[in-house]
């Protein structure tokens, strides 16, 4: 019962994404994206450095081409540390908040069309 909503959410997000700036992205740069914007949500913001060794994205050179992207897309900016200009930290940029609002508006529209209670999806 449960896979009709997810199938109907993936649905729904390709032909939302369809025009959306996120949809030039790559899923890796995508998931990239997610864990900038976790990380920046819990009060623990990525630093660069911190970003160049996630080894679940690929390797630093990759992760800085995929950094680079992002920011140039504008869906992350760096935000210096109190007055030390050479550490960096990464936050999601309206853009990405964006894509988020977007995604949980389809979640909820998907929930909606299931008929699902949180009782029944456990």
């Amino acid at each position: 019962m449960h896979e009709k909503f997810w199938f109907l959410f993936l649905n729904q997000k390709e032909s939302f994404l369809a025009d959306h700036p996120i949809s030039e992205l790559t899923l890796y740069e995508i998931k990239l994206l997610e864990l900038i914007s976790i990380a920046h949500e819990n009060c623990t913001p990525l630093s660069v450095g911190q970003a160049l060794s996630l080894k679940l994205i690929g390797s630093p050179a990759r992760v800085h081409k995929m950094l680079r992207r992002l920011l140039d897309k504008n869906f992350i900016c760096h935000v210096h540390a109190d007055r030390n200009f050479r550490k960096k930290f990464l936050q999601p940029c309206a853009l990405a908040y964006e894509y988020f609002d977007l995604m949980g508006k389809l979640l909820i529209r998907a929930n909606a069309n299931t008929g699902l209670t949180p009782s029944s999806a456990q």
